[in-house]
């Protein structure tokens, strides 16, 4: 399609092409992962290194075995992408709350070390090397992805909201808040720079649902070629979230 002068976007030819998806490694994954193989995309996903029999896509997805506690890994995992597909346009940072309270509910030393290495530390080893990757093309996308889960403490501030919902425990809802301003301040530094950061909240809706709108969302945002103001770039969105082609995105 030609270029829409009026709006200042572009479609189909300067749409996403390469994705690639990490913080959670997959299954945890998995409907994103889906929904960007649906959308016709080149996807890159992270698999765990643990010990246990190693879980990867039974499509088209291309896997990595991610090493979290190592920057190199981080950085061969892009390496490979970018090897395989030619370029990377947009990195899905994914905090799954729910995932992660699976595996560190216990407040033990163990955990406290493991814990901060695989929710934080990774996810910071992998900003760094797509960030700098996007810098040396002049382009891509950052999209932070969130899944939140109440704490302990906010059901005790508020028990009616609390839905019967699992409460995080210490460490992960440390972990979650830590990731939240963490994805917020990168995106607070990257306005103005060549590539743009997204940041995602999931709310209700299940995971299927959820990543379809992500998927077609970052599609519009990365083609969009007005500039996001700093106050805007900072807000978490939901499903349902204003069109960034809507004029009215831009005019808050």
């Amino acid at each position: 399609m030609a270029l829409v002068q009026s709006t200042g976007l572009c479609y189909s030819f300067c749409m996403m092409k390469t994705v690639v998806i990490s913080g959670n490694e997959y299954p945890a994954t998995a409907a994103l992962v889906q929904s960007a193989l649906d959308a016709e995309k080149n996807v890159m996903v992270a698999v765990s290194d643990s010990n246990t029999e190693i879980q990867t896509p039974g499509n088209e997805a291309t896997s990595y075995v991610w090493h979290k506690t190592s920057p190199v890994s981080a950085r061969s995992l892009l390496l490979e992408a970018e090897n395989k597909f030619e370029s990377i346009d947009c990195g899905f940072i994914v905090f799954d709350s729910e995932v992660f309270f699976s595996k560190f509910n216990v407040f033990t030393l163990e955990n406290i070390s493991r814990g901060n290495d695989e929710m934080l530390v990774s996810m910071q080893y992998l900003t760094y090397e797509f960030i700098k990757r996007f810098e040396l093309a002049k382009k891509g996308m950052l999209c932070f992805v969130l899944n939140p889960v109440m704490s302990i403490a906010e059901i005790t501030r508020n028990v009616r909201s609390a839905q019967n919902a699992a409460p995080l425990t210490a460490l992960t809802a440390a972990a979650e808040a830590a990731f939240r301003a963490f994805a917020e301040n990168i995106a607070a530094v990257s306005v103005g720079k060549a590539y743009k950061t997204l940041l995602v909240e999931r709310g209700i809706e299940d995971r299927e649902i959820f990543s379809k709108w992500l998927i077609a969302y970052a599609d519009q945002y990365y083609t969009v070629k007005k500039k996001i103001s700093a106050k805007d770039s900072i807000k978490w969105l939901r499903s349902g979230a204003k069109s960034p082609a809507s004029r009215s995105f831009f005019s808050r």
